[in-house]
């Protein structure tokens, strides 16, 4: 199979979207962008990778902030997932105005009662690709007391990319616009050209 797909909401603990030295394909700028995978580093969810927003009045809310311990380099991809420590409702911007968990008329907080449903907290997976592309946050209060802390916690992993040459690229981009498009598929199969790609929302400059 040239092209597989990973499904990063998939319940569970976090795992490896792939590999060192396999291609992985990211939905950026409206369109999928495809990278050799170097090298793979993990994230642990230690102190390190907390965030706190800092105080938060009892029914209240924080100003949009930037979450920077996430933040990525260029040429390298950050795969992560959160949970709230403390009594907090979490929303999501990605990039900054950019909402997550959005339907037509609302959008989905996390708390730490996310768990109940969600243990491994899958579904607050995302992906920071290249600099100057960090999630923002607001923080929001919801109970009858001020909240001198308002912490969030990350973890995941870092991947070191290669962008593709354009000719693979544009191959594989064929492929996924027209899956039956068996002159692409016979070139990428003699090429031996095969990519992951993760419908998620990397985005780069």
């Amino acid at each position: 199979m040239t092209l597989s797909i990973y499904d990063p909401y998939y319940p569970g603990p976090i795992a490896p979207v792939t590999k060192a030295g396999w291609n992985i394909g990211l939905w950026a700028n409206n369109t999928y962008r495809f990278f050799r995978v170097l090298l793979v580093e993990p994230l642990p969810p230690g102190p390190q990778l907390i965030q706190d927003i800092g105080v938060v009045n009892a029914s209240s809310n924080s100003i949009q902030t930037e979450i920077t311990v996430v933040e990525a380099l260029e040429g390298t991809l950050v795969q992560a997932r959160f949970r709230p420590l403390d009594d907090i409702e979490v929303e999501v911007s990605q990039l900054r105005g950019t909402g997550r968990y959005v339907t037509n008329t609302q959008q989905s907080r996390v708390t730490p009662f996310s768990a109940a449903l969600d243990p491994y907290y899958a579904l607050t997976t995302f992906f920071v690709l290249g600099a100057a592309q960090n999630p923002y946050v607001v923080v929001y209060n919801q109970t009858g007391y001020n909240l001198t802390t308002t912490r969030i916690q990350f973890w995941g992993f870092k991947y070191f990319l290669q962008r593709l040459p354009d000719d693979q690229e544009l191959l594989l981009r064929t492929i996924i616009v027209d899956p039956a498009d068996q002159r692409a598929v016979n070139q990428a199969r003699q090429m031996g050209l095969t990519a992951t790609v993760v419908p998620a929302m990397g985005r780069a400059g």
